[in-house]
């Protein structure tokens, strides 16, 4: 029988926050946000320079995530008194130091009656060797005092201590299941829900986002949106959509989004290919948008069909894909080694190899002429979204995790 929350004092943990330009920043705020309408009291501590956000105490304070601002971490946790503590989890944006991985157990030290979540944004976990030999000496010690069987060199104590545990894909569920055995039990799955705000389903703002694309109704605007970074399969996009432009010369295909930080130099040379594929004046690159704009979404809304055309195969983790969906877009994406049940072919998606340019080129093809098929896979993208990258059904699953 499902238990009452332990109470309304929430302290989420993220070390990306806006105006930071990523992903994981953009859900750590839309959560947040999202959990403050629901009623929570909620406190977010972040890296420094993030900016205040409305119904939320937002604590930007730490600079280097490492040993040397755990008082740091010690005081907001005293200071806030949280009921309910939940850390959002990538290595990258905690500078790859172990620190916070031992925060459950601080937490539990500190407010023994709070719960403490871990979301995990993806599976690597910390590189405590991209710190220098101290900090990875500093993690090695750590588990060698307390025994292999109770810290991870890794994880330290997000899967002993924490009392949730939030997996954005099914492919991350499987992953921190099979290795983590003994927290099976505590891992969900909640996808992230479309991070991007949302612009109204008129056909004015069809035109706008299309216009914004340099497109018009005469044109078949292939749409994808998402940051620029390796293994994104940008290169494979540009090649199919080369192969579909000598037979479908009204098709144009907008690219909407910015590089990840530190992959400035790869979005660089990548806007040199659609020049040298001679597909320059059918490309249209927006960039970056707002953060707090509805331009991502007013663009989405001028697609004709989405392509995620990621090397590793599409995953419900993939913020893009879920944004997409919401809008109704028929979609054409990447198939992994084990695609996830959530994706089915030709219902709610269209799937083709990765790294196969002939074979993405030919399945944007199939959904250009064929109009029952485009309509189907519509229909089946707003109930993909329905299911699964529901905002309401997200907050649902995640306060979910916050009971005993």
């Amino acid at each position: 029988m499902p238990t009452s929350l332990p109470g309304r004092k929430l302290l989420i943990i993220s070390g990306a926050f806006p105006p930071a330009n990523s992903g994981e920043a953009h859900h750590a705020l839309l959560l947040s946000s999202q959990l403050a309408e629901r009623g929570f009291d909620v406190d977010v501590l972040t890296s420094a320079g993030a900016i205040p956000a409305e119904s939320l105490q937002v604590w930007p304070l730490m600079r280097e995530w490492s040993w040397r601002e755990l008082p740091l971490l010690a005081r907001v946790l005293r200071s806030s008194s949280p009921d309910v503590v939940l850390l959002m989890y990538i290595g990258w944006i905690y500078n790859d130091h172990p620190m916070i991985t031992y925060a459950p157990t601080i937490a539990r030290l500190l407010v023994p009656r709070a719960r403490f979540v871990t979301q995990f944004e993806n599976v690597i976990g910390a590189l405590p060797g991209r710190n220098g030999r101290a900090g990875q000496l500093c993690a090695l010690g750590a588990v060698g005092a307390a025994g292999v069987w109770k810290v991870h060199y890794r994880f330290g104590t997000l899967f002993r201590d924490s009392h949730g545990i939030i997996a954005l894909s099914e492919h991350h569920r499987r992953f921190l299941t099979a290795r983590f055995r003994s927290s099976a039990q505590k891992i969900v799955l909640i996808p992230p829900p479309p991070l991007v705000m949302l612009s109204p389903d008129t056909e004015g703002t069809r035109r706008r986002g299309r216009h914004m694309l340099g497109v018009d109704q005469r044109h078949f605007l292939v749409l994808y949106l998402g940051y620029v970074y390796p293994r994104k399969g940008l290169e494979t996009l540009f090649r199919a959509f080369a192969m579909l432009a000598e037979d479908r010369p009204h098709a144009r295909l907008g690219l909407v989004g910015g590089p990840l930080e530190g992959f400035e130099d790869y979005a660089d040379d990548l806007r040199r290919v659609p020049a040298e594929l001679g597909i320059d004046d059918k490309v249209g690159w927006r960039g970056a948008y707002p953060w707090d704009s509805t331009d991502g979404s007013t663009m989405l809304r001028g697609a004709d069909v989405f392509v995620m055309p990621i090397d590793v195969g599409v995953a419900l983790n993939n913020s893009s894909i879920g944004a997409a969906a919401a809008h109704g877009i028929p979609l054409v994406a990447t198939r992994g080694e084990q695609t996830e049940p959530a994706f089915r072919d030709r219902e709610n998606v269209l799937l083709c190899r990765p790294l196969d340019p002939e074979g993405m080129a030919e399945a944007i093809k199939t959904v250009m002429d064929d109009d029952r098929l485009r309509q189907r896979l519509a229909h089946g993208a707003r109930r993909l979204a329905e299911e699964w990258f529901s905002w309401g059904k997200a907050v649902d699953r995640t306060i979910a995790t916050f009971r005993d």
